[in-house]
Parts: structure tokens; sequence; C-alpha cells
């Protein structure tokens, strides 16, 4: 299977009021977030195969103005490293990755969500992550689709975003 998707510029795509940018949002706080939070550094990628039986998902739902299903599918190889990091190499066990996945994408959602409710006045709310091994199929339930694609020596991470705007939702 071949994941691709383009790096998108930030500002690229005025969606809300010209001042609302998904693309630049969600991929400043990827970045900033995988850091911070998990000690990892990913850059930007354009196209990698990927055995759909290596990766794990992690799945959200935003609900409010800003409506969306989020989709983060991670290769195993860069969850073992994400993992070890934040845990020092103390062994954990085996649902304890999970837990740490969701927070992950918690984290990421959690402050893009903010910043799209701090520009449009109006809070949207999302749901608890669930986590699947392997690739889940996204569905096209919404009008908008941003696909982000990073990774380092470890492995890939694709985040992919699909939402509207709720217009009688808008203060």
């Amino acid at each position: 299977m071949v994941w691709y998707t383009t790096k998108l510029q930030s500002g690229v795509n005025d969606i809300y009021n010209e001042s609302l940018k998904i693309n630049g949002i969600f991929d400043n706080v990827i970045v900033s977030v995988s850091k911070k939070l998990m000690q990892l550094e990913l850059e930007a990628m354009l196209q990698e195969e990927v055995k759909e039986d290596n990766v794990i998902t992690v799945t959200m739902e935003s609900k409010g103005v800003f409506n969306s299903k989020i989709y983060c599918y991670m290769e195993k190889d860069l969850v073992v490293k994400m993992i070890n990091d934040l845990t020092r190499g103390e062994p954990i066990l085996e649902g304890e990755i999970d837990l740490y996945l969701k927070e992950y994408l918690n984290v990421i959602c959690g402050r893009a969500i903010s910043e799209i409710n701090n520009i449009v006045g109006v809070a949207s709310r999302f749901s608890v992550p669930d986590i699947f091994q392997g690739y889940k199929e996204t569905e096209d339930c919404y009008e908008q689709k941003e696909e982000f694609m990073y990774g380092n020596e470890f492995g890939m991470l694709k985040l992919i975003v699909i939402y509207m705007f709720e217009e009688n939702k808008k203060s």
C-alpha cells in the first residue's frame, strides 16, 4: 500500500472567514507536540510504502462548529520508539501502549481544536480516541479532507482530518 500526500504550505486553504488555516494549525501542532511530548523529530514526507499490518490506527471525532473525523496511522517501529523514549526504556504492560497513543492524539487534537475554537469563537468538543491494530479505512463523511505525512528513521506517521464547519453553530 502506498500512502501519498503532499506537503501543503501554511495558508494555502483559507477555510473559515478567510482566516482559519486547518493545514497550518494541524501541521504546527503535530510537529511541536511530537517533539515536546514524545521527544520525536518528524519531517514532512511526500510518499512512502507502508504495510497495512504494520500500522496502528488511532481515531477520534469532534462535534460542534468544527465537525471532524481524525485518523492517525503510525508504523509499529515508530510507536515502539515513541513509547521507549517516554518511559526511558522501562518495561510497560501491553495495554499501556494504547493509553500512550490515545493520549498523544488527544493532545494533538486538543491543541488544534482549541486554536480553531479561539479563531471561530465557538467551542467544539472531541471524543475519546479509539485504537485499532492495522489500517482502518477512513469514512469520507464531511466536505473537506486534509492529509499530513511525517516520518523519520523509525517509521511513518500519517494524519487525516476529514471535516466541515457547521454554519448554523457560528456565533
